[in-house]
């Protein structure tokens, strides 16, 4: 081989790598070209969360890893059809929008089985929510607050409330308490209705937003803070500043931040004591938030 010619097979090498090392750099940043939009844009994620578990995920037609909560990293930016199922079930379906540097969150979607539908109460009900065995459905109405056993059909009053609406209903894990939203204020109730009403906002101030984190503790948003509260001793600290939202899911706690322009998706650990949050996503969508669907 001649020295032109070795010549010849550098030059084409060194092209190659100019050509390719880009391309490589660019995709590893999210970049990805969008056929139907015809230009290059970043990559958004998609979360999905089930309930029950064992359920089949289909994005547009197309059979997912049984990996949950299902998380895909690397979408075009575009509307994708999300389809839920599994046998003796309702479907669930819905169009979700995946953003460019975007992370879109469906949570907590619960299918229902396919049984003919029963009347369990007639009582001008407010609103309601199974427990998580649903064994047991509570229910509130102008009177108050009352728990159904679905075995027997038999109810028990645990709050009257003299005609108060009552906004939220949440269950914890073991069915023995309930998480209420009343009035604008939080409350904690014991389902047999025999220990203490707790208001939660005498314990933590400014309390805007609760979820249930284990079976005795609860996480409050206040103001822009996030506050662990045990209510059984009545005591609440905080955990993290500068927040914009929250959700506790699978024994995980996740929260967003807003630094400059974009917001930040976290999980929190309580066991790492020197940096307790991990970065797991990022959005250029200031109004990025967890939502219940």
């Amino acid at each position: 081989m001649n020295i032109k010619t070795r010549r010849l097979i550098y030059l084409f090498f060194i092209l190659i790598f100019a050509v390719t090392a880009p391309l490589v750099v660019f995709y590893t940043a999210g970049y990805r070209y969008n056929i139907q939009k015809g230009k290059i844009e970043q990559v958004g994620v998609l979360f999905v969360n089930t309930t029950p578990k064992d359920v089949q995920i289909f994005l547009n037609d197309n059979l997912m890893s049984k990996v949950r909560p299902l998380r895909l990293p690397s979408l075009r930016p575009n509307y994708y059809q999300v389809k839920v199922t599994k046998d003796n079930y309702f479907p669930w379906q819905k169009t979700l929008e995946v953003k460019s540097q975007a992370s879109t969150l469906a949570f907590d979607i619960v299918l229902f089985k396919n049984n003919s539908p029963v009347i369990l109460d007639d009582k001008n009900i407010q609103t309601f929510a199974l427990s998580p065995k649903a064994d047991a459905i509570a229910l509130a109405n102008n009177d108050g607050l009352r728990i159904k056993n679905l075995s027997d059909n038999t109810e028990k009053l645990i709050w009257p409330t003299n005609g108060a609406e009552i906004e939220k209903i949440i269950w914890n894990k073991d069915s023995k308490n309930l998480l209420i939203k009343k009035g604008g204020q939080f409350f904690i109730l014991n389902t047999n209705g025999t220990d203490p009403v707790v208001t939660l906002n005498n314990i933590q101030n400014n309390l805007q937003k609760a979820e249930w984190g284990n079976n005795a503790t609860i996480y409050g948003s206040t103001g822009n803070g996030l506050a662990e509260i045990t209510f059984d001793n009545k005591q609440s600290k905080i955990i993290a500043t500068n927040i914009k939202d929250f959700a506790f899911l699978n024994g995980t706690l996740y929260l967003t931040k807003q630094q400059n322009d974009k917001i930040l998706v976290y999980k929190y650990s309580s066991l790492n004591i020197f940096n307790r949050l991990t970065e797991l996503a990022w959005s250029k969508n200031l109004s990025t938030r967890f939502i219940r669907c």
